[in-house]
């Protein structure tokens, strides 16, 4: 075998790295022994797409002939519907899987593919700041699904939750330990709360967030069916709420309550940017924009440096009501008839 000793390691990973084809890579060490690693560690080094028994068998069978090499993968993408694993893809995984991976993608519901990836990262010495990604979950173990996010505690930025309506179901039992998730730093919300106290227990879990988004989010219980006063809400945050500084960015998309819209900017108060989008809440439909509601959610923005509002007004309103509405606030409000679900809405839009 020939020996070409004039490119460095250095120039050559640059060289490889334009090579398309990974089987003109896979020759490399043939022209020249000392091609060999780099050329590994530029096959290995992209992304290693695995969607078939028989692509499984071929890596593997890969690493298994050269082990030494497999420090040089760093990301796999798997795509594995059905409850069954292959076994040679749990044999990869444990080939494959080394403190040096950085992301495993993909869609995959087999329980065993999450349990495989949990005993590894436990067994070897690995550095969960790495680890960026794992699949997506597609099956229904609860378990699973919270093994899956506690083992990027260390790296997960961002979280989506859906609360349930028991604080006995599993989103909840991870929810305590959130705090440990210190890359955290953005959270998408939605489910059902008790009121803001569960609201106030979630968020002080979370205070690294820098974004966070609520969607399609209800208040239950007997209180929340009638609105809430603001002198109420005010004394409420401040005798219970933790305000926090490094939240940046909001976004709603919501039935939107003047209640939550207080006690948010209250707790958040370096709030830069803000987003809302939904329904204006009204405890019946015999109320009107009068009631002080809209007021209050306006009130409580006013201060934010960058807001952009959308809010379909109850059926019932009437534009000449909209148009009273705005005279003596400050905001430029316009309405708009948009058509949403196949019915005419009202919609009030500012934006500053």
């Amino acid at each position: 075998m020939n020996n070409i000793t004039s490119l460095n390691e250095e120039l050559l990973s640059l060289i490889f790295h334009n090579f398309k084809s990974i089987k003109q890579l896979s020759t490399c060490g043939l022209v020249c022994e000392s091609w060999n690693e780099p050329a590994a560690k530029e096959m290995l080094g992209r992304t290693i797409v695995i969607k078939t028994e028989l692509k499984a068998i071929e890596v593997y069978n890969h690493l298994i002939m050269e082990s030494s090499k497999a420090k040089y993968t760093k990301h796999m993408h798997f795509v594995f519907n059905g409850v069954e694993l292959p076994v040679v893809v749990e044999k990869l995984l444990r080939v494959a899987l080394t403190p040096n991976i950085e992301r495993i993608s993909g869609f995959t519901e087999p329980d065993v593919f999450f349990k495989t990836i949990h005993d590894m990262i436990n067994s070897r010495n690995f550095n969960r700041n790495k680890l960026k990604e794992l699949p997506a979950y597609a099956g229904s173990n609860t378990s699973t699904r919270i093994r899956r996010l506690w083992l990027l505690r260390q790296s997960i930025e961002s979280m989506a939750i859906t609360l349930g309506d028991s604080r006995h179901d599993d989103a909840w039992k991870f929810i305590e330990q959130l705090e440990q998730c210190k890359s955290l730093n953005y959270l998408h919300m939605k489910g059902f709360l008790k009121g803001m106290n569960e609201l106030e227990v979630i968020l002080n879990h979370c205070p690294y967030l820098h974004a966070l988004k609520i969607l399609d989010f209800d208040l239950e219980g007997d209180i929340y069916h009638h609105t809430v006063s603001k002198e109420n809400v005010d004394a409420r945050a401040i005798a219970y709420v933790k305000q926090q500084d490094q939240l940046k960015s909001m976004s709603i998309d919501a039935t939107c309550r003047p209640e939550l819209l207080e006690y948010l900017i209250y707790k958040y108060v370096n709030i830069k940017s803000l987003a809302i989008q939904g329904s204006l809440w009204l405890a019946s439909a015999k109320q009107n924009l009068q009631n002080g509601n809209l007021g209050r959610i306006l009130d409580a923005i006013s201060e934010i440096e960058s807001v952009k509002l959308a809010l379909i007004l109850p059926a019932e309103t009437r534009l000449k009501d909209a148009a009273l509405f705005t005279r003596g606030r400050v905001e430029d409000i316009r309405f708009e008839l948009e058509e949403i679900k196949g019915v005419q809405d009202i919609v009030l839009k500012a934006e500053w």
